[in-house]
């Protein structure tokens, strides 16, 4: 007799185990109105043995059940879809390379410049300056022309800077080259999302030559001087 409860016995957990492999679920109803969602599996006596989701074990004569229905055993996993975001290229910041910058001084001399150089790193900038203006005191127009030489103080987004350029201021009606020497000081502002764009603000002072001429009882008479010169200066680099 126990030998025959141990044969039953391991076929009942060959059976469990071979249920389990196969992963195939069903639904039993029972007659009473009962349902029990496991694996099947069927004794040889006609009976069955049912084991559910939690691991229990449910015996049922074949007279007890009313029908037993295949299921999927399938997972419904819901995922969430994230809204696509554009994305803004980040522009790289180039502490060295070519830079120009056009810029507008307003004061004696009213100019528009422009400066083409070389940034040998972010606190060299060697360029030539070259524009257009009128020296309010002279009532001349004239040809800025200077060497250009520029540092900035820090790496950051907003940092002070120097400069110092010098050279002629050209009169065009005159034919005359009158030297001048100018010292700015200021704030660089780069710009968010170009980091090599730039406003350059600040106030400029030096000294310049300025050609005069007037008339006398004996004919026009010509002379220079130099006089000191301050000024705004605004600019934007790229």
């Amino acid at each position: 007799m126990k030998k025959i409860l141990l044969i039953i016995a391991c076929v009942l957990c060959a059976l469990v185990v071979s249920a389990q492999e196969q992963k195939v679920k069903q639904k039993v109803h029972l007659k009473d109105g009962t349902e029990i969602i496991g694996y099947v599996a069927l004794q040889p006596d006609g009976s069955y043995v049912v084991q559910n989701e939690s691991g229990d074990m449910f015996y049922y004569t074949a007279p007890e059940i009313k029908k037993i229905i295949e299921i999927e055993d399938v997972k419904v996993k819901t995922v969430k879809l994230k809204e696509k975001k554009e994305t803004v290229p980040v522009v790289e910041y180039k502490g060295k390379g070519y830079m120009g910058m056009v810029g507008l001084t307003l004061g004696v001399s009213e100019v528009i410049t422009m400066v083409n150089g070389y940034r040998f790193s972010p606190h060299f900038y060697l360029g030539f300056e070259a524009g257009i203006g009128y020296n309010t005191v002279a009532y001349d127009v004239g040809i800025p022309l200077n060497l250009y030489l520029m540092s900035e103080f820090s790496k950051k987004r907003v940092a002070m800077f120097a400069s110092l350029s010098g050279g002629c201021f050209f009169s065009i009606s005159n034919a005359v080259a009158m030297p001048q020497a100018m010292i700015t000081l200021g704030v660089r502002t780069r710009m968010r999302k170009n980091p090599n764009l730039a406003m350059w603000y600040g106030l400029q002072g030096g000294v310049s030559q300025h050609y005069y001429d007037d008339y006398y009882d004996d004919g026009y008479t010509y002379f220079t001087y130099m006089a000191p010169e301050v000024a705004l200066k605004l600019a934007f680099s790229f």
